[in-house]
């Protein structure tokens, strides 16, 4: 049985405070500066990295906390359904032809620490793994603000159209 508990706002267990980053995460608060106000109390990062390319996904499933004294791991399993690199190219996972790099699922080994009495996460710091609703939403702004005749707007199209296959939107 898991306790939990807030203090300060901040959940007192390794699970809860990776739970509350993972669905921040997934809900797309890592794309932009206002989102990762909301993701940067929970990490011990010095800053807020940039990210050019999000990992979509369909889901995760948050493993047991492994605890050595003020560490934690935690394994998180995403399912993956593609990659957009620079906001332009788009990767499906082919199911037929996995690589070594790309596969329908990651396992992440996210590991937190203890800071001034509150859990922390401190890595891998892994770009962004978001629902494809928000990659759906995100290249849809993106397409609608690009001049029709650029090869960004081709490229945002082709991204949009794949997301609304995979999200039953088309």
């Amino acid at each position: 049985m898991c306790v939990l508990s807030i203090a300060g706002g901040q959940a007192s267990t390794p699970t809860a405070v990776l739970n509350n980053f993972l669905k921040l995460d997934f809900d797309g608060a890592r794309l932009d500066s206002d989102g990762f106000k909301k993701v940067f109390p929970l990490t011990d990062w010095k800053d807020a990295p940039g990210y050019d390319s999000s990992v979509i996904v369909r889901g995760y499933k948050v493993g047991p906390p492994s605890l050595r004294g003020a560490k934690a791991t935690i394994e998180v399993t995403y399912d993956v359904v593609g990659f957009i690199g620079g906001n332009t190219m788009w990767e499906a996972y082919n199911e037929k032809a996995p690589t070594e790099t790309f596969k329908d699922q990651v396992r992440v080994p996210y590991e937190l620490v203890t800071k001034n009495g509150s859990w922390k996460v401190h890595g891998p710091d892994v770009g962004p793994h978001i629902s494809v609703d928000v990659a759906l939403k995100n290249e849809e702004a993106l397409l609608a603000g690009s001049t029709s005749d650029s090869d960004e707007h081709k490229s945002y199209q082709q991204i949009v159209d794949a997301l609304r296959k995979l999200s039953g939107k088309q």
